[in-house]
């Protein structure tokens, strides 16, 4: 029974990304955040390079604890999930660690290997 529980780790290690990079956009994109509030948040990130990068950043992170919801869902309720989805995750690890290597973007690696392997030794 241990081993079923410890390999459904994928949708949770999702989430606390997620998490981490919401929580991360008050450190690094704190100003852009300020400004989007103070004018009211009503179309306040147009033409601005700051609240743009500081609004993407966080719904980035809102999209993965999404993501990790579903997973963490599907992982308890079917036998394994799609290889594709590690396939992906792969694709998108190696995408974000070219265009920006000093980034977040190798934490997605761990997930998307899992899954491949997972699938793996399903067959």
């Amino acid at each position: 029974m241990r081993l079923i529980y410890m390999k459904k780790w994928i949708g949770r290690y999702l989430i606390a990304i997620g998490v981490f990079h919401a929580l991360l956009t008050f450190v690094f994109f704190q100003d852009g955040l300020i400004a989007i509030f103070q004018e009211g948040i009503w179309n306040t990130v147009s033409g601005h390079e700051d609240r743009a990068a500081a609004f993407w950043f966080m719904m980035s992170g809102f999209f993965s604890i999404v993501l990790g919801i579903f997973v963490n869902w599907a992982e308890h309720e079917y036998s394994k999930l799609p290889v594709s989805l590690g396939y992906s995750l792969l694709i998108l690890a190696v995408v974000i660690v070219i265009v920006l290597p000093a980034s977040g973007g190798w934490l997605l690696f761990p997930p998307g290997i899992a899954l491949v392997i997972r699938n793996r030794k399903d067959k």
